[in-house]
């Protein structure tokens, strides 16, 4: 499963990455953080993930497919060696845990900008508490509604 999880960074994830001028600042076992300049390359850059991982997944058991979930906030971070440090770091991360498998989650900040620039269907699920006890209102789609999306 690593070597197809390898295999699906360096063929998809990482080329979408520099195509939309996203700069990974941090990786942990099971997760990532990338920084994006513009939040619309961030919401474009996931749509074309989870909707490239569909298409890789076509192919593979239910049980043995690899699925992603992606969290977007708008914030600053700065990096002390190989640590990125804010608040919002850890926002993304919940974010994350909130999006379906295959889906992606944004707050309403990153809502706010996109909404009128990006075809994309969010649904509104609301005012949040995450496990850190922060409350944000987050804005989700599933896989079905990003594989539906034609141009970006």
């Amino acid at each position: 499963m690593l070597e197809r999880l390898r295999s699906h960074c360096r063929e998809l994830v990482d080329p979408k990455f520099a195509q939309y001028h996203g700069r990974v600042l941090q990786t942990t076992a099971d997760g990532m953080l990338v920084e994006f300049a513009d939040p619309v390359d961030a919401v474009r850059c996931a749509v074309d993930i989870q909707r490239g991982m569909i298409a890789r997944n076509a192919d593979t058991a239910a049980e043995k497919r690899i699925t992603f979930r992606i969290g977007i906030d708008l914030g600053n971070t700065s990096i002390d060696g190989n640590l990125a440090h804010d608040a919002a770091v850890g926002d993304m991360a919940r974010l994350e845990g909130l999006a379906e498998a295959g889906g992606i989650c944004i707050s309403r900040a990153v809502h706010d900008v996109v909404r009128d620039k990006l075809p994309c269907a969010f649904e509104d699920i609301g005012q949040r508490t995450l496990k850190n006890g922060a409350s944000v209102h987050a804005y989700a789609m599933n896989a079905d509604a990003a594989a539906s999306i034609r141009d970006m």
